[in-house]
């Protein structure tokens, strides 16, 4: 009987491939690598451990300074009194101020007033062919810079409603040193429209299906469809404000804004249920989509509704263990509601040295959700836009301006608190003379106001002043103890903003010198902060304007400017957009366009101009820009600039050939009277030769002999 290669030992089977020369196979074998994407892109399965440690490290360098966030964002936060139902205040007793501290938050009050000097409106970028004399880019350059300036001020899809999210990532740099827009284009595509067909196909099959199986089937794949609809986003750009905690940035780079860094990773809280739908896969056993990942957190509810703050503080987010039959743990009424309320930790790794993206589960690095080749193009590939006002001379990572000035905060709120202490004291607490022969009981009676009139025995030729009085407060001591003005100067100095910037006002006997030299210390810190704003948006404009050129199609861009103004619209590569065109951003951030200062410097600009309309018309259009850019209701397009030209052209070509029919006027005028005076001098001439004798061409001396001589 033969023996089976099955039943011959191990050892003997490891012996006869070592003497034969055989490699050892292993059946369970698993290749090292995946192929992700449209594109096969192979991921070596140790590439997702290294980005995991890569994150770790970051996270780990930057602990210091998101500590100080997390304190300086509880103090903005932190407000003084909570509203109950019934009209009625409670303090709040956390650990920034107790039940008598009547505190005033200067870090809400200082960067809430600072916010409308550094940011009013959406600014306006100008963009230019680099192609001199070049009329198709000219025209295409004033077609993006129109869109570009739409989409800021857009608050709808397509449009980016840029002031909202600018203002709030301003808010967080003031705070944290540190704010974050990242930008993004949503692919055109035709998920939606084959949906629908989908949905109509699968609704005549419903019709016709006879067995429950088809029905529950035909259920599955409509619900499918439904999901992926349900997270479909709308063609065009996006932006989106990063919290300062979200964004790793590679700890070799030297600049805060990661212009240098070789890598970029962000967190983000993605829904479960859309994670599923995008990046699922099927079990071919039962034809059930599955997720390639494990749901993180869940957000948690009250009783009235979910709760607001999940997204402010990672620890609102309850730990799940993804179980559907914990939802009334968690305040759902049903197991449906919790599963589309689950969120998974994300985390995007952009590697700027192989120009792609991954997507991973941070709790699962050993393969990406996906994977993409460079999916914007952009010039600097990193899609983060970074705004910084100071720098670290060490360090890659400061603090914002306001951790350094949380202990005069704390000093401050301290006088605060034993002011108070004192009022209190004072309002509750008297006096009362016991020698009087008085009745403290009837006193009592009258300092509790519980009975409109009160019985009080007064001792003869005494007044109830004298019996009772208020008496010193205890607390009161030397009066410097509570002067709060160098503490606030040294928090004027730190953030570069005054007593009216928190909407007070300058002591009364301030001089007119000393408040002309703070607003000059101010001015330079804003106007300081204000380039930082403007180079920031730039930055973003002309991200947005690459994305529009490669993936925008005129039908989008004729919903955005109208027909006329997008008849030449093209898209072009990203080295065609980076060699033909180039940005800058202009005005808007700095002082609001209706306010009343900014309106009388543009009438008294237009006045200086207008006297030189006389030598050149064109001036006329230089005053009708400056206009428009005060002037909330002034609105003039390009083509209304091209009537005036048009206008100006015509009346100056008037001008002209009336100019010129004068002079030939002068001129026939001026040769008619010559030939006059020559008839003249001829006749003259004659009538002299007659009298005397002589020939009359010697006698005549006409101006035409007197020129030839």
């Amino acid at each position: 009987m033969t023996t089976t290669n099955d039943e011959i030992p191990d050892y003997i089977n490891e012996q006869l491939n070592e003497t034969l020369g055989i490699e050892e196979t292993n059946d369970n074998y698993e290749p090292i690598y995946r192929i992700f994407g449209d594109d096969r892109i192979p991921i070596s399965k140790a590439e997702g451990k290294l980005w995991k440690t890569r994150k770790d490290n970051a996270q780990t360098v930057m602990k210091d300074v998101s500590d100080a966030w997390d304190l300086t964002y509880q103090y903005f936060n932190s407000d003084q009194i909570t509203i109950k139902d019934d009209g009625t205040f409670t303090f709040k007793g956390n650990k920034l101020r107790n039940n008598n501290t009547n505190s005033e938050n200067l870090i809400w009050a200082n960067n809430t007033g600072i916010l409308p000097a550094l940011y009013s409106q959406d600014p306006k970028v100008e963009i230019t062919s680099n192609k001199i004399n070049d009329e198709q880019s000219e025209k295409l350059a004033t077609m993006l810079e129109r869109v570009i300036n739409t989409l800021f001020s857009k608050r709808v899809a397509p449009g980016l409603n840029l002031k909202n999210k600018a203002r709030k990532a301003i808010l967080n740099c003031c705070l944290t040193n540190r704010g974050i827009i990242k930008v993004g284009y949503n692919i055109k595509n035709e998920i939606n429209e084959q949906a629908i067909r989908d949905i109509n196909l699968i609704s005549e099959q419903l019709q016709n299906a006879k067995d429950i199986t088809t029905i529950k089937e035909l259920e599955g794949k409509l619900q499918a469809i439904e999901e992926v609809i349900n997270f479909a986003e709308p063609s065009g750009p996006y932006i989106k404000c990063v919290r300062p905690y979200d964004l790793f940035i590679d700890p070799n780079a030297e600049d805060q804004d990661g212009t240098d860094a070789k890598w970029i990773i962000e967190r983000e809280w993605l829904p479960t249920e859309y994670l599923k739908a995008k990046f699922g896969k099927t079990n071919e056993d039962n034809q059930e989509v599955e997720s390639i990942y494990k749901p993180g957190k869940v957000l948690p509810v009250n009783n009235q509704g979910l709760d607001n703050t999940f997204l402010e503080n990672d620890d609102a987010l309850t730990l799940s263990d993804g179980d559907e039959n914990n939802y009334k743990d968690f305040g759902y009424e049903n197991a449906e509601d919790y599963k589309k309320s689950c969120l998974t930790e994300c985390f995007w790794v952009w590697d700027k040295t192989k120009r792609r993206v991954y997507l991973f589960s941070n709790n699962d690095w050993t393969y990406p959700l996906w994977v993409w080749n460079d999916p914007y193009e952009l010039e600097e590939f990193f899609p983060y836009y970074i705004l910084n006002f100071h720098e670290n001379p060490t360090n890659t990572l400061c603090k914002g301006e306001v951790s350094y000035y949380l202990d005069q905060q704390n000093t401050i709120n301290m006088i605060n608190s034993q002011l108070q202490k004192m009022r209190e004291f004072g309002f509750n607490h008297y006096l009362f003379d016991s020698n009087s022969g008085a009745d403290i009981k009837d006193i009592q009676k009258w300092a509790n106001g519980g009975q409109n009139i009160v019985s009080i025995k007064l001792p003869p030729n005494k007044k109830f002043e004298d019996i009772i009085f208020t008496g010193q407060v205890p607390y009161d001591k030397s009066q410097t103890l509570y002067d709060k003005q160098d503490l606030l100067r040294v928090v004027d100095m730190i953030s570069g903003t005054d007593a009216a910037t928190r909407s007070g006002e300058y002591k009364t006997n301030t001089t007119n010198l000393a408040i002309q030299t703070y607003v000059a210390g101010k001015s330079m810190r804003l106007d300081d902060k204000r380039d930082a704003i403007e180079i920031w948006l730039g930055r973003i404009g002309w991200a947005i304007a690459q994305l529009c050129l490669m993936n925008m199609d005129k039908e989008q861009v004729v919903k955005l400017i109208g027909e006329n103004a997008s008849q030449n619209w093209i898209n072009l590569s990203s080295d065609e957009i980076v060699n033909v065109f180039s940005l800058r951003c202009i005005g808007g951030t700095t002082v609001k366009p209706t306010s009343d200062s900014k309106k009388q410097q543009a009438l008294q600009m237009a006045q200086v101009i207008g006297q030189f309309a006389s030598a050149s018309p064109y001036t006329v259009i230089v005053m009708l820009q400056i206009l428009e850019r005060a002037f909330d209701e002034v609105v003039i397009t390009q083509e209304d600039i091209e009537l005036i030209k048009n206008s100006l052209l015509q009346q100056i070509q008037s001008q002209q050939i009336m100019q010129q029919q004068q002079a030939n006027l002068a001129s026939a005028e001026a040769n008619e009277a010559n030939t006059n005076a020559d008839k003249n001098t001829i006749e003259t001439a004659q009538i002299m030769s007659q009298l005397n004798g002589i020939p009359s061409e010697q006698q005549t001396q006409t101006p035409n002999n007197l020129i030839n001589g």
